[in-house]
């Protein structure tokens, strides 16, 4: 009986780490272009990004403002890429996930509006220190002018392993992972 009782337990353990549970299940990684907004008038220098450091060490809630005069169409994802006080880009494995859901279809952001997106670092012993973040939204062009709060004065030092970033939402509700 002890034994079918371990099986069974290993067994369940097995399929809760293999689907997950909650957001967990949704954080498959996927492209982060999955539309072409390519014609869209808007470019990464459009926006401002801003990443602010939440309690849970490695957590940041994303903001994507819209500094143009223009609605701006959205491709779902911002494309993060840690960069060193040089401004050399630091290459780090990179998922865009789902979470806390599949795009918003046809996401407008308005002159002055804003989206939201959750944001996991993994930190750990790395060859480079990322002082700052290269941010461009998806499918355009451009750098999008990018602040980080709340991980260090004058400026933050982050051993970046790998990052997770999660889909633009219109409201920072759940988009933390």
């Amino acid at each position: 009986m002890r034994s079918f009782t371990t099986a069974a337990l290993a067994l369940c353990a097995g399929a809760l780490l293999t689907t997950g549970t909650g957001q967990a299940a949704a954080t498959a990684t996927v492209d982060p272009a999955p539309r072409d907004v390519s014609a869209s008038n808007c470019s990464g220098e459009d926006f401002a990004v801003t990443l602010r450091a939440q309690a849970d060490p490695g957590s940041f809630l994303l903001e994507l403002r819209n500094t143009s005069e223009e609605r701006c169409l959205l491709g779902g994802w911002v494309r993060l890429t840690p960069v060193t006080a040089k401004g050399t880009p630091i290459e780090v494995p990179t998922g865009y996930v789902e979470v806390p859901a599949p795009p918003v279809a046809d996401q407008q952001l308005e002159p002055g509006g804003t989206a939201y997106s959750g944001v996991r670092v993994e930190y750990g012993d790395t060859d480079f220190t990322a002082v700052g973040f290269d941010a461009t939204p998806a499918d355009m062009t451009g750098k999008s002018p990018t602040t980080v709060e709340g991980a260090g004065d004058p400026y933050p030092r982050l051993p970046v392993r790998s990052l997770r970033v999660g889909t633009l939402q219109p409201t920072p509700e759940n988009v933390l992972f």
